[in-house]
C-alpha cells in the first residue's frame, strides 16, 4: 500500500483561502441571520453562493483542480453580480484574482 506524500502547499495560497473562508463563512452568517419569511431571494443566493464557495476554497486550499475551478467560476459570477448591482469593489476582486492566478501557477502540482 503506497501512503500518498503530501504537496508543499504555498502559504500565501494558505492565508489566501483561510481569509476566504472567514469571509465566506461571515457572509452566511449574516445571510442566515436576517432571513425574513415566507422567502427573501437575495439572502437565499447569498447563503447558496457562500456555501459554494467554502466548498471550493476547501478544494484550492488541499491543492485539488476541482476546487480551483469552482472557486474561478465563483469569482467570476460574483464579479459579474456586483457590476450589474452597483457594489463592484476593486480590493474583493484583487484577492480573487490573486488566488485564482497562484492556483494556476500551482495548477500541475494540483490533484
Amino acid at each position: 500500500m503506497e501512503i500518498p506524500i503530501r504537496k508543499n502547499i504555498p502559504n500565501f495560497i494558505i492565508f489566501l483561502s483561510l481569509f476566504g473562508l472567514v469571509a465566506f463563512a461571515v457572509a452566511l452568517y449574516t445571510a442566515i441571520t436576517t432571513w425574513t419569511p415566507p422567502f427573501d431571494w437575495l439572502n437565499i443566493a447569498v447563503a447558496v453562493l457562500s456555501v459554494i464557495g467554502i466548498v471550493g476554497l476547501i478544494g484550492l486550499w488541499r491543492m485539488r483542480r476541482w476546487g480551483l475551478w469552482l472557486f474561478t467560476g465563483l469569482s467570476v459570477l460574483i464579479v459579474a453580480i456586483s457590476l450589474v448591482d452597483g457594489i463592484f469593489t476593486w480590493y474583493s476582486t484583487i484577492l480573487q484574482a490573486m488566488l485564482i492566478a497562484g492556483g494556476f501557477a500551482y495548477y500541475e502540482q494540483m490533484r
